[in-house]
């Protein structure tokens, strides 16, 4: 199976990342498929906490599992040429090399200078995520946010709608939703 894996580079934790890698694992064993291929884009954030599970430092992999890494990084030529652009354009490169599945982590965009009406996600991760439903890649979208009380440092902590409470702890240790299309 070849996983496309991107994401947020302001994803704060790394535990919704291994555990939806860790999921897909065991599937590829069920199934006896029994390669997995993780791609990714070699950034800070989601990137690296998908490369460092496929390194083994998450847990235990299922026996009869074979983990491959597949980084691909923008070379500072490509920054200097190309800009943020190099980060889309390395995106759609490795949507164009396809891939079984994608898993997309999605964060609120952070860049202080975005002009795009705020609240909405990271512009790299959704639009990588858009291309590969384009290319018909099975696109499955994990959304988490700070909340309220804790700002992003995973503390535990409620929000109170007019239901009650919200969360029983910050999504960002536990993702309050999970979203499948394509």
């Amino acid at each position: 199976m070849r996983l496309l894996v991107t994401g947020s580079r302001d994803w704060p934790h790394y535990r919704a990342v291994w555990a939806a890698l860790n999921e897909l694992a065991v599937a590829c064993v069920e199934t006896f498929d029994p390669e997995l291929t993780v791609v990714h884009g070699d950034a800070r954030g989601v990137d690296s906490f998908a490369d460092s599970w496929a390194r083994g430092l998450g847990p235990d992999l299922p026996d009869g599992l074979r983990v491959m890494r597949e980084p691909h990084r923008v070379i500072p030529s490509e920054w200097r040429a190309y800009g943020n652009w190099a980060a889309h354009r390395r995106n759609a490169a490795m949507v164009r090399l396809g891939a079984d599945v994608c898993f997309a982590f999605l964060w609120p965009c952070t860049k202080p200078l975005c002009r795009k009406p705020k609240p909405h996600r990271s512009h790299g991760a959704s639009g990588c995520a858009d291309l590969a439903e384009a290319a018909d890649i099975r696109v499955q979208r994990f959304y988490s946010e700070p909340c309220s009380q804790c700002n992003g440092k995973g503390e535990i902590a409620a929000e109170m709608t007019s239901q009650g409470c919200r969360f029983e702890r910050c999504p960002v240790c536990a993702p309050i939703e999970e979203m499948e299309r394509g």
